[in-house]
C-alpha cells in the first residue's frame, strides 16, 4: 500500500474553439469527388468532411455503379476508393476507372500493410481529417481550377415556422 506523488511540469496550450477543417477550405471549393465506400458509416463521414469543405461529393456503396457514372462520362476532380470491398476492391476498381479518365487523381483508403500500386495515393484507416485534406489538396493543386458555373454554395435557411390554423 504505497502512495506516490510526482509533478509534471506542462506548458498551457491555448486552442482555438473553432476547428478549420469544419470549414470551407478555398483550394477544396468546387470541386468534385466520387467517394466509393461500402461502409455506411465510411460513406457519411467521409461525404460530411468533403462537404464541408466546399466540395461536391457524390458518394456511393456500390463499386459498379460508380464505374457506370465514369462510363457514361460524369466527370469529376478526384476520386476516394476504399481498397477492401467484396466483389471488387478498390484496386481493380481504380484500375477500371483508369480505362475512361486516365488523369483523375485517385485515393486509395487501405488498411496498415495493405499494397497499393505506386500510380495511386493511399491513406491508411482510420482517417484523420486532416490527412484527408491534406492529400486532397496536394493533388488537386496539380489540376486545373473547377469551373465556375458548376458551383454555388449551399444556402441553409431556417426552416418556416408552420402556424396551425384555430
Amino acid at each position: 500500500g504505497s502512495t506516490f506523488h510526482f509533478m509534471v511540469p506542462l506548458e498551457e496550450v491555448h486552442v482555438e474553439a473553432k476547428s478549420q477543417l469544419t470549414e470551407p477550405q478555398p483550394q477544396l471549393m468546387g470541386r468534385s469527388i466520387l467517394i466509393v465506400d461500402d461502409n455506411k458509416s465510411n460513406r457519411r463521414i467521409l461525404g460530411g468532411y468533403t462537404y464541408s469543405w466546399g466540395m461536391m461529393p457524390l458518394v456511393m456503396a456500390s463499386p459498379e455503379d460508380a464505374l457506370m457514372r465514369i462510363e457514361r462520362g460524369d466527370e469529376f476532380d478526384i476520386a476516394i476508393l476504399d481498397v477492401n470491398r467484396q466483389n471488387m476492391d478498390g484496386v481493380k476498381l481504380a484500375g477500371s476507372i483508369r480505362k475512361y479518365n486516365k488523369a483523375m487523381p485517385l485515393v486509395v483508403l487501405t488498411s496498415i500493410g495493405q499494397r497499393v500500386p505506386a500510380d495511386h495515393a493511399y491513406l491508411n484507416k482510420p482517417i484523420k481529417p486532416s490527412q484527408l485534406c491534406k492529400i486532397l489538396t496536394e493533388l488537386l493543386s496539380r489540376q486545373p481550377p473547377p469551373r465556375p458555373s458548376l458551383y454555388s454554395p449551399p444556402i441553409f435557411k431556417p426552416a418556416k415556422r408552420l402556424e396551425q390554423a384555430p
